[in-house]
């Protein structure tokens, strides 16, 4: 006779995989006596943040001046530069931690989800590095502080996800608190904030499919991360070479700074490059060890870092109100999570309990934790 599978105690005694032992996860019903946090991790949480907060500001200040003094109207070859370093530094990376290979995806679903995850990711950067180009690095970071209203609407509209009134209710503040700092933002440019809005809502959307391709495939995020920059590299080769390529070594108002110090810039192409790939890696690891609470706070901790390094180092000029405007859509990125973090929580008690392993693996895992962990791609 052929033994039940089924049972929850047999299966505590055969997790042949040892996937409770990888995952960092408890199953039900097995306590974990060890504190929550130690000083020792408290200690590297810290450390982590620093170096978080550090990569991007300088990241982000780095980007403005190379984009403004050596490569002004050129932020797709910025982005060919990011999506290079990551795609030659990725492989050495994945080796040395000893990153599972990920299992081969079909035609169709390459086609069906990865395919156009690849193309958000290089649209989403290029905007991006537009939008820096165009507004201040403080502006386009308080207009990204908005993706969790993409989020909602998004998810109501393609999945028909509900939300709860207070995650509405949190969209207000970001909402208000974008508008206030762009009335009030001294160089306001209409592209720029458009960009900007793109790029916000094109990550939203490459972080809703990511999180699908996680789940369906068990897919390593670091796998991902570097399959899709592979694609947009290749992507964006033939974009790079008709729209940059044959213009940036003719273009006469480079002649005076980029066409002088082309080693220079190209050191400072690189450095740009090791930044965002050290920031995508530090963020994975911040997101690892931290609750989705606690998360959110060091990632509005995060901003308020960019925002404040930026106009101390480039000196932008702004005013009571802008400021406001920006600490409370940052603040309302919080209030928002909070709110989601409680409408999960509150989802979770009329969850079951597992009757299959599959149950265990996927439906009986906390939703925010997961969600939390498996969330890539939004650097």
């Amino acid at each position: 006779m052929s033994k039940s599978v089924g049972s929850w105690s047999d299966f505590k005694k055969t997790d042949d995989d040892g996937f409770f032992k990888t995952s960092g996860y408890q199953p039900y019903g097995r306590k974990n006596n060890q504190p929550s946090t130690s000083f020792p991790e408290a200690t590297r949480v810290m450390l982590l943040c620093v170096i978080w907060y550090t990569l991007s500001s300088t990241g982000s200040v780095l980007n403005k001046y190379i984009l403004t003094t050596y490569l002004p109207g050129y932020p797709t070859s910025l982005t060919f530069s990011h999506l290079m370093i990551i795609t030659f530094v990725m492989p050495a990376l994945n080796g040395l931690w000893r990153i599972p290979t990920a299992a081969t995806l079909s035609r169709r679903y390459t086609y069906r989800y990865i395919l156009p995850l690849a193309f958000g990711k290089f649209f989403s950067s290029v905007a991006s590095q537009f939008s820096i180009y165009k507004v201040p690095v403080s502006y386009s970071h308080t207009v990204k502080a908005s993706m969790p209203l993409f989020t909602v609407i998004l998810t109501r509209m393609l999945f028909n996800e509900r939300h709860s009134p207070q995650v509405w209710m949190s969209l207000i503040p970001i909402v208000f608190g974008v508008a206030l700092a762009t009335v009030t933002e001294l160089q306001f440019n209409w592209l720029g904030m458009v960009s900007a809005l793109a790029s916000t809502g094109a990550f939203s959307l490459q972080n809703i499919y990511s999180k699908r391709v996680l789940k369906e495939t068990r897919m390593h995020h670091l796998r991902l991360l570097y399959l899709l920059s592979r694609t947009s590299f290749l992507m964006l080769i033939p974009i790079w070479v008709l729209s940059d390529a044959r213009t940036l070594p003719f273009d006469r108002k480079l002649a005076d700074t980029t066409h002088k110090n082309p080693l220079w810039v190209l050191l400072m192409l690189t450095c740009s490059g090791l930044i965002m790939f050290c920031q995508n890696i530090v963020a994975f690891t911040v997101i690892s060890v931290l609750t989705p609470v606690s998360y959110s706070v060091a990632n509005a901790g995060k901003r308020i870092a960019v925002i404040i390094f930026s106009i101390v180092t480039l000196k932008n000029k702004v005013t009571g109100l802008n400021v406001v405007g920006m600490l409370i859509s940052i603040s309302g990125v919080y209030v928002y999570n909070r709110a989601t973090y409680m409408q999960k929580k509150m989802v979770k008690r009329y969850v079951g309990l597992p009757t299959t392993n599959q149950d265990v693996r996927f439906r009986g895992l906390p939703n925010n934790d997961r969600d939390f962990r498996e969330a890539p791609l939004n650097i």
